[in-house]
């Protein structure tokens, strides 16, 4: 792909200068977005070369804009990399040209199903789907925020494009899936390291809570009052409710820092079932949701919906030790998913426990980053199954709950150069580039 090149259908005109406007837009949207911009003399693109206004403005607060995806920033990373933009115009057949769509939050689904208020296909021209039923051009579904869409979604996908005629895209996800298909090229994305590392410098700044956030520099020979830390929004996962059972069971909510958020369903006991867990703290469960540690300030409304992924109350990090990271996905998965929650330890200098997929400490040492065997037993990162993995962790809390604060303040300060090699390694990991495996033709994983 030494050629790739970047197609976008309209362009938004600010006294700034031109810049491509998302895929898959309506025209309704898009002239509205230009009445906007004009109107409030806005920067579409802000500090980050992304449509933030427009994220903001509609995709949050207004239901009946027609903007239907989410920008995960894909103009700046291409931007970054030296990649050109064209127009519709430009496509001819010696180079690769690329169409992207930003499916970020599920969005796929309108692709996927048309309604009244909204058709994919009316948004692409003629000449357009012409060019992409020819290949001269091919779609991108752009997702490297999530992790990858399940299998169900997949199968949709594959069909619903195999229908209108285009046989050859491309999807850009935040991990890839082992299920092959004909016309899917699969690339995986580690954007959560790249843009965690770069937001290293910015600190300290209030972030989306209201607060001053900023990470720990340092490592103090002081005992702390805490032996855990963990931060769990939403409890629909299963491994996060399990972590509260496993809280409540073992005394541990006073042992350590905790926040369970919110669970749209309230299914607590069909959660802990997934697990093999027992039912008996469901409704204990129910009783302390929210459980919050920084978010008190917040309405019902707003729990589920502030920006994560700057946030950091610093004092939580400086007065706990061991921190529980409960990534997105716990299932098995060709490659684990990183979202920002895997870098929350690494950059405050805290050693970890993952409920994520399995293979996610294999692939933390392939990064380079070292972990904390044999004073937590990682074998849990080996096993497949879900609930055996999750029984294996909840026994390794529990012994590292029975532990006195004086024995694990001993370890934790043994580990000091540790903690710090992987803080400066996450640093360096700034001029990561998270379309790798895009550029590299030969790295992709191909289905089909």
């Amino acid at each position: 792909m030494n050629n790739i090149k970047i197609v976008y259908s309209r362009w938004l005109q600010t006294e700034k200068g031109t810049f491509p406007f998302p895929n898959g837009s309506t025209e309704k949207f898009f002239l509205s977005c230009q009445e906007l911009v004009k109107r409030n003399n806005l920067n579409p693109y802000g500090d980050f070369d992304r449509i933030a206004a427009i994220d903001e403005h509609f995709f949050y607060n207004n239901s009946n804009s027609n903007f239907y995806f989410r920008n995960s920033n894909f103009y700046y990373h291409c931007k970054k990399n030296n990649i050109k933009f064209v127009t519709e115009s430009e496509i001819n057949g010696d180079d690769e040209f690329l169409y992207p769509l930003e499916i970020e939050c599920n969005t796929i689904q309108y692709i996927l199903n048309s309604t009244e208020e909204y058709c994919f296909l009316s948004t692409l021209s003629n000449t357009l789907l012409d060019l992409l039923r020819k290949g001269h051009c091919k779609i991108i579904l752009v997702n490297m925020v999530d992790p990858s869409e399940n299998i169900s979604v997949l199968d949709k996908i594959n069909d619903f494009f195999l229908k209108i005629g285009i046989n050859e895209i491309y999807l850009l996800q935040g991990n890839c899936i082992k299920k092959q298909y004909k016309n899917l090229k699969i690339f995986d994305s580690i954007i959560s390291l790249y843009q965690t590392a770069n937001e290293m410098e910015k600190y300290p700044y209030q972030t989306a809570l209201g607060y001053v956030s900023d990470y720990v520099r340092e490592i103090k020979n002081v005992k702390r009052e805490k032996k855990f830390l963990s931060f769990n929004r939403f409890l629909h996962r299963p491994h996060r409710t399990g972590l509260a059972h496993v809280a409540l069971s073992n005394n541990m909510l006073e042992q350590g820092y905790f926040s369970f958020l919110y669970c749209p369903s309230e299914n607590y006991s069909d959660l802990l079932s997934t697990l093999n867990l027992p039912t008996t703290n469901a409704d204990r469960i129910k009783n302390i949701v929210p459980y919050q540690l920084d978010t008190h300030h917040l309405s019902t409304e707003e729990l589920p919906r502030f920006f994560t992924v700057t946030n950091f109350l610093r004092p939580l990090y400086e007065n706990s030790y061991i921190h529980i990271v409960t990534e997105t996905q716990f299932e098995e998965a060709e490659t684990p998913f990183f979202s920002e929650k895997i870098w929350r330890p690494i950059l405050n200098l805290q050693p970890f426990i993952v409920m994520g997929n399995p293979g996610s400490l294999k692939k933390l040492k392939e990064l380079g980053f070292k972990t904390f065997s044999p004073f937590i037993d990682e074998t849990y990162d080996n096993i497949l199954d879900n609930p055996k993995r999750f029984s294996f962790i909840e026994k390794e809390l529990i012994k590292l709950n029975r532990l006195g604060l004086d024995e694990i303040h001993s370890w934790f300060m043994s580990i000091e150069d540790i903690l710090i090699h992987n803080q400066h390694l996450l640093y360096s990991y700034r001029n990561y580039n998270p379309l790798c495996n895009l550029l590299n033709s030969n790295s992709y994983t191909q289905i089909g």
